[in-house]
C-alpha cells in the first residue's frame, strides 16, 4: 500500500493542470461545471440533448465544461458512445465562450491513450483523466499519466477521484497532508514541464 508521500508524488492532489510550453486557447479557471449524459426514452445516449447543454451553460456563462466524468456516468459509455459525444460537444462548443474539457480516462493506459488521440483530434482546450481501474502498482499510475502527458498537446488535469480503489484516498486528507507545503511533481515527457503547486492558499480552507 502507498504512502501518502508517494501517491501525492504519482498524481499530485486533486486536479492538477499540467503546464505546457504553450497557453491553452481559453482561460482555464472558474467555473467548470460537469455535463451530464442524457438518455432518450429506449436508454440510448441522446447526443442531441447533450449537444445542447452547451448552449445552455453558454448562456449561464459558465467558464468551462468537462465530459465524460463519473457525474456524467462515464463507466456506462461505449467507446463508440464516447467518441459520438465528443465529436457532438466538440461541433457545438464551436464560437461559444466556455473551454471544453474531454475525459480521457481508461482502465488501463491503451484505452485511456485511444481516447485521448480522438480528443485530440478534436482540438478542444484541455484534457482531464480519472486514474486507472486496472492498476495493480504504484508504477501503473506513473506510467498511465507519462503516456497521456507523452501525448497530450494542450493542458492536462490530473484527477485522483476514482480509479482502483485500493490507491484511493479521501481528498481531505490529501489536501490536509500538503497544505502549507510546496509539491513539485515531474511527469516524465517532453510535453510536461515542471509543475509547482503552493498549498498554502488552502490552509484558510481547511477544516479542523
Amino acid at each position: 500500500m502507498p504512502t501518502r508521500r508517494q501517491f501525492l508524488g504519482c498524481v499530485a492532489a486533486g486536479s492538477l493542470h499540467a503546464r505546457f510550453g504553450f497557453a491553452a486557447s481559453k482561460p482555464l479557471r472558474g467555473i467548470f461545471i460537469i455535463l451530464a449524459t442524457p438518455y432518450t426514452e429506449d436508454k440510448a445516449v441522446d447526443y442531441e440533448d447533450l449537444a445542447a447543454e452547451v448552449g445552455f451553460m453558454d448562456r449561464c456563462a459558465v467558464q468551462g465544461m468537462v465530459w465524460p466524468q463519473m457525474a456524467s456516468e462515464y463507466t456506462r459509455l461505449t467507446r463508440e458512445g464516447c467518441f459520438h459525444g465528443m465529436e457532438a460537444l466538440a461541433k457545438a462548443a464551436k464560437g461559444r465562450r466556455p473551454a471544453l474539457v474531454f475525459g480521457v480516462q481508461g482502465a488501463n493506459v491503451e484505452a485511456a491513450l485511444d481516447y485521448a488521440r480522438r480528443a485530440e483530434a478534436l482540438e478542444l482546450d484541455a484534457l482531464i483523466a480519472i486514474p486507472p481501474t486496472e492498476a495493480r502498482s504504484l508504477n501503473d499510475f506513473h506510467e498511465y499519466y507519462r503516456a497521456l502527458g507523452r501525448i497530450a498537446k494542450r493542458p492536462f488535469f490530473i484527477q485522483t477521484t476514482g480509479g482502483a480503489r485500493q490507491y484511493m484516498m479521501k481528498r481531505r486528507r490529501v489536501f490536509e497532508t500538503t497544505a502549507s507545503r510546496q509539491l513539485d511533481v515531474r511527469l516524465s515527457s517532453d510535453a510536461i514541464q515542471e509543475i509547482e503547486f503552493n498549498f498554502e492558499a488552502l490552509r484558510p480552507y481547511l477544516r479542523a
